[in-house]
């Protein structure tokens, strides 16, 4: 009879360079929106440039930013953060709707 070794279980792989930096950049997106609740506008704004500008086609980040733009009462800004949001993700409505109200602030009614 043979004798059996007891299986042991592989040992968990480290996470991907990808999910590592994903995983970084979320956590960075989730403190930025921490922030933004609190009123803190100019922390928030430093979460999600730096998301942006290390993960561009992240469409989250595009659309938060623009929101804490809206909310500090910059609509160009704003407006320029939620387009890059919907040319990525098309069907993020949320970054559609704010740009619309950054249209009505502005005046452009047409828009």
């Amino acid at each position: 009879m043979k004798s059996r070794t007891p299986l042991r279980p592989e040992p968990e792989a480290p996470p991907a360079a990808l999910d590592a930096a994903f995983d970084r950049e979320g956590e960075l997106l989730k403190r930025g929106l921490e922030a933004l609740q609190q009123g803190r506008l100019k922390a928030s704004f430093e979460a999600f440039r730096s998301v942006c500008e290390r993960d561009p086609l992240r469409s989250e980040a595009h659309l938060y930013l623009g929101i804490a733009h809206h909310l500090a009462g910059d609509s160009e800004q704003a407006m320029t953060a939620l387009r890059a949001a919907l040319l990525l993700n098309p069907a993020l409505w949320p970054a559609s709707y704010y740009l619309a109200l950054c249209f009505e602030n502005l005046g452009h009614w047409r828009e």
